[in-house]
């Protein structure tokens, strides 16, 4: 018997050991830490425009009070939207403007959510007869019309668009002397993005 209880003791001495080695299932240990994340993203702005554009404006100078937004002809591998200002009917039109819709899109991160739109003011549409066409650009976006620098808001990766207005002066169509029919051409103009 006195075995028995020295054998019982032991167990009992030894159960609590047992327990401290191999842990509680019911208490288990836990730790948490927090971490500070900071990310950087570099400003960029992507640019997109049409390398060219060939605008067929008969319809447009011969036009009085009706919109002949479907005879322009807008092209590079495809076609673009356009709105014309149209005078009142019997009126003498010495230049008329043609806007361009969704001429250029852009996307971006910038460290102020904006990017500045420029475009060249003005050039010379020259026919190889001699003759000269005078053209004023302008830029136009949700945000502001008719100047040649205006802001755009960014929505990073979603793409805002714009116009590009042309104003062309009739009054000074050809030369001094004729006003030549066919292509005037032979120039460029330049929209600039500048991320601020």
């Amino acid at each position: 018997m006195k075995k028995l209880f020295k054998s019982l003791g032991i167990c009992f001495l030894a159960l609590p050991v047992l327990l401290a080695l191999t842990g509680n299932p019911s208490q288990a240990a836990t730790a948490s830490g927090i971490t500070a994340l900071t990310v950087n993203v570099k400003p960029f702005v992507i640019l997109y425009y049409p390398t060219s554009l060939k605008i067929n404006l008969a319809d447009i100078l011969t036009s009085t009070g009706v919109d002949t937004l479907n005879n322009v002809v807008l092209t590079e591998g495809g076609s673009l939207d356009a709105n014309i200002t149209v005078p009142a009917a019997g009126t003498v039109v010495s230049e008329r403007t043609l806007t361009i819709l969704k001429a250029w899109a852009v996307r971006g991160l910038t460290s102020t959510g904006e990017a500045e739109i420029d475009i060249t003011p003005s050039l010379t549409l020259d026919h190889a007869s001699g003759g000269s066409l005078p053209v004023t650009l302008t830029v136009t976006t949700d945000q502001g019309t008719g100047d040649t620098n205006v802001a755009q808001t960014l929505k990073g990766m979603s793409a805002q668009y714009g116009s590009i207005n042309m104003t062309f002066d009739l009054a000074n169509l050809g030369s001094a002397t004729q006003a030549f029919s066919g292509d005037y051409g032979s120039t460029n103009y330049t929209i600039t993005v500048d991320g601020t």
